[in-house]
Parts: C-alpha cells; sequence; structure tokens
C-alpha cells in the first residue's frame, strides 16, 4: 500500500526545546511591545483629529461671534488700547479608566508572556 504526501507523517526531533520555546516567547515579547507603541501612536493621533476638529469648530463660532459684535458694536475714531493677553490655563486630557482598550489587552498578554518566560528560567 502506497502512501500519499498528505498520509506521510514527518517528525523531526528539535534539540533544546526550552531554548526555543525561550527564543519564541521573546520574539513575541518584541511584537507585543511593539504593538503597544502602535497602539500608543494610534490613540494619540486619534485624540489629535479629535481636538483638530473641535478646535476647527470653536474658531468658526468665534469668528461668527467676532463678525456679530463688530456688527452691533457702533464706529468710532479712538485708538486701539493694547492689553497683555492672559494665558488660558492647560488643558488635560484623561481617558476613562473604566473602557478596556487594545492597549490594555497587549498590555496584559505582555505580562503573560514575561510570566511564561520567567517560569523557563
Amino acid at each position: 500500500m502506497v502512501k500519499t504526501e498528505d498520509e506521510q507523517v514527518f517528525f523531526v526531533p528539535v534539540q533544546g526545546p526550552t531554548v526555543l520555546r525561550k527564543n519564541i516567547l521573546g520574539g513575541v515579547k518584541k511584537i507585543l511591545v511593539l504593538l503597544k507603541r502602535y497602539e500608543k501612536f494610534r490613540f494619540i493621533r486619534e485624540e489629535k483629529v479629535k481636538r483638530m476638529h473641535e478646535l476647527r469648530v470653536i474658531l468658526k463660532e468665534l469668528d461668527f461671534l467676532n463678525k456679530k459684535l463688530e456688527r452691533t458694536l457702533p464706529k468710532t475714531h479712538l485708538r486701539e488700547i493694547d492689553k497683555p493677553i492672559q494665558q488660558l490655563p492647560s488643558m488635560s486630557y484623561r481617558r476613562p479608566k473604566n473602557v478596556v482598550s487594545d492597549l490594555d489587552k497587549l498590555e496584559y498578554e505582555l505580562q503573560h508572556i514575561e510570566h511564561k518566560l520567567q517560569k523557563l528560567d
């Protein structure tokens, strides 16, 4: 009885399976670190786009209100008074803590792989 290629099974012995497994897990760890950095980058980029859109909306509204104010004020020949510009307090963004993002999932996987690597040592 002749076996076809699909039916033939070959077993190849692996020298140092724990070392090989350790190397594979190390590579997976590096990939997860890169994915984590990419997720942070993507999150920051999305936030930037959202804030730029909000800024455009606010600037359009300010422009509209400024033109409306100029139309309603009477015309005068008084000089403009230069006043120092007050700086607005900086706004910080905090991500909601109850939302589990892809970044959190990647961090969990990274911790899991690090734990496996420690077990192998």
